[in-house]
């Protein structure tokens, strides 16, 4: 293995990043045909510090062949100065890290990923035509990390595809219901469709799921805004179908489903997200008195 190179010159301030920036970035490595090996970490978290020397050595030994290796740090920025970048000089880190806030944290998941939830340790690792080659999540050991990087750099691999795009539709729907108080997912569904105009189709097909996972005589249910990940129209187009998720329901538990008007403005007053909620639930904590709530994300092929 080579010497360490010179650690990356990280800034004093926090180099935080939203989706797009990330995006971005990740496109000008592709630009660079580089392979990219994503590490999402916490500072707080054992296993992803554990492994970061191996990385980092992982970095110096393929960089020349073609390897970008990136820090992705699901923290709060204002450990920055006091904890991350002192944890990332210390161990002479060569690659750039940058921050995702909390409450950009489910967009980079569901823009990034397929199967990966948010959580963390996770490597997700990109070819070098930007595609997707490999999820690994959890504490997963190096050895594979190192094959899949060698794979990838090779040449010897497939890109990742997800159950959800298996089939022949354009749109990849992907819903999720989850239970407020465990802060657990209850139901994961996901289904093809051939444009984003199947709107009342895809209501359907979620409402009929969501219908057989929730205690409707005890239930408050409030459906959010679909998240549409690439396509035209997405505001418009995640709302219509929660909308129509919301009315279906409605019709059957009218007592149990949150007005999509008082949904929107809760989220509205406290700056909240469909995939910041999604992602981390417990920012819904005494803000409303639901049991569950139903959203998920539309990705155009």
């Amino acid at each position: 293995m080579p010497s360490r190179p010179i650690g990356f010159v990280y800034p004093d301030e926090p180099p935080t990043v939203t989706a797009d920036v990330l995006e971005n970035l990740l496109a000008g490595y592709q630009r660079q045909a580089r392979v990219v090996l994503v590490d999402v970490w916490s500072v707080s978290n054992d296993a992803s510090r554990d492994r970061f020397g191996g990385l980092i050595d992982l970095h110096a030994k393929h960089r020349i062949s073609g390897l970008q290796c990136l820090g992705v740090a699901f923290d709060d920025p204002g450990q920055w100065a006091a904890e991350i970048a002192p944890f990332l000089r210390t161990l002479r880190c060569s690659y750039p890290c940058v921050v995702v806030p909390a409450a950009t944290r489910g967009e980079v998941v569901a823009r990034l990923a397929y199967e990966w939830n948010g959580s963390i340790p996770a490597v997700l690792v990109f070819d070098r035509d930007g595609h997707l080659a490999a999820e690994l999540i959890g504490d997963v050991p190096f050895v594979k990390i190192q094959k899949i990087v060698d794979d990838v750099l090779a040449g010897r691999h497939e890109p990742v595809v997800p159950p959800e795009r298996r089939g022949r539709g354009q749109i990849a729907a992907r819903a999720r219901t989850l239970d407020l108080k465990s802060g657990k997912m209850v139901d994961r569904s996901s289904s093809q469709w051939a444009s984003l105009n199947d709107v009342q189709d895809m209501a359907m097909s979620i409402a009929k799921r969501c219908e057989a996972t929730i205690d409707w005589p005890n239930a408050k249910v409030a459906v959010l805004p679909f998240t549409v990940v690439r396509g035209a129209d997405r505001a418009k187009t995640g709302k219509a179908l929660a909308d129509a998720v919301a009315r279906i329901l409605s019709t059957r538990h009218p007592d149990a489903v949150v007005p999509r008007s008082e949904a929107d403005a809760i989220l509205a007053r406290h700056k909240l997200t469909s995939l910041g909620v999604e992602y981390d639930p417990t920012v819904l904590a005494e803000k409303a008195n639901w049991t569950h709530i139903i959203t998920g994300t539309l990705r155009a092929k």
